[in-house]
């Protein structure tokens, strides 16, 4: 009985052993730098602690030697100054960084500024890696409510009651649950954003509104054309612009143009709050 059971348990040994050389993996052992940004975006919240300046990391799986890694950097904003248009990597690192700074933390909102940084060299890609990524780096605010307020948009020819948020940093507001995912239902909603300075309205160029309309591939996004501030009334004149729309399906103009916009979005703000001046 020994005897067998010792040659079932040899059998066993040896069929466990060839399945596990018969799972093994490729093992990758990089020659290049094998580079990789850890996500596609990267957040950033930019707050007064940071001095003016965050960084952005890039990763490798090839730790032997220095290496320097080239990007490209796009910044539309023209706000962030970098450190290096290259990760310099030292022999050992894993990870090399490059440092962004801007002038005043005072001279953002909380609206998200997008900087994109893509690796020139696709030599330099780890297998499976991320090459490009979107740093949304926007100031860390802290947002109060004030009160209701009334929205009107031209879209459904509607006016509602519409909470409004500020933030205590800035002169910041936020509008939660303003638009509709499906067209004014009871789906939760897409936030609009404003700023006032000066007695100016400061207005995105384009807003995702989050709504669908039938017939139309893509969300319908604010286009803004001119902004004013009269009395406790924000008011933006806007196109309704769904970007993966076709031909005139594109856009609305109803007397406008798509130089200038004619739709009317209107916010009032609560009696109880008193307009900024500063």
């Amino acid at each position: 009985m020994k005897k067998i059971f010792l040659i079932l348990f040899a059998i066993a040994a040896g069929i466990f052993f060839t399945s596990c050389k018969s799972i093994d993996g490729t093992v990758y052992n990089p020659k290049t730098v094998s580079a990789s940004f850890p996500s596609s975006i990267i957040q950033v919240n930019m707050l007064p602690a940071d001095g003016n300046k965050f960084q952005v990391p890039l990763w490798r799986g090839n730790t032997s030697g220095a290496a320097s890694v080239a990007v490209t950097i796009d910044d539309p904003s023209g706000a962030f100054t970098p450190s290096s248009k290259s990760f310099d990597f030292a022999d050992g690192e894993s990870v090399a960084y490059i440092t962004f700074s801007y002038a005043d933390l005072n001279n953002f909102t909380g609206a998200a500024n997008n900087i994109t940084i893509t690796l020139d060299n696709d030599s330099d890609v780890s297998v499976s890696g991320i090459s490009t990524t979107q740093v949304q780096a926007k100031r860390k605010l802290t947002m109060k409510l004030i009160g209701t307020g009334t929205y009107h948009s031209d879209w459904p020819e509607e006016d509602w009651a519409q909470p409004v948020y500020e933030a205590e940093e800035a002169h910041y507001y936020e509008l939660p649950d303003c638009f509709y995912n499906d067209g004014y239902s009871a789906a939760k909603g897409y936030t609009i954003c404003f700023s006032i300075s000066k007695g100016k309205v400061i207005w995105p160029d384009e807003q995702n509104t989050g709504v669908y309309s039938s017939g139309r591939t893509s969300k319908m996004y604010l286009t803004v054309g001119n902004t004013k501030l009269t009395g406790r009334i924000v008011e933006a004149t806007v196109d309704y612009h769904f970007p993966g729309a076709e031909n005139t399906a594109k856009r609305w103009y109803e007397g406008g143009s798509a130089a200038s916009p004619a739709y009317p979005e209107r916010f009032t703000f609560p009696d109880s709050y008193t307009i900024p001046t500063d």
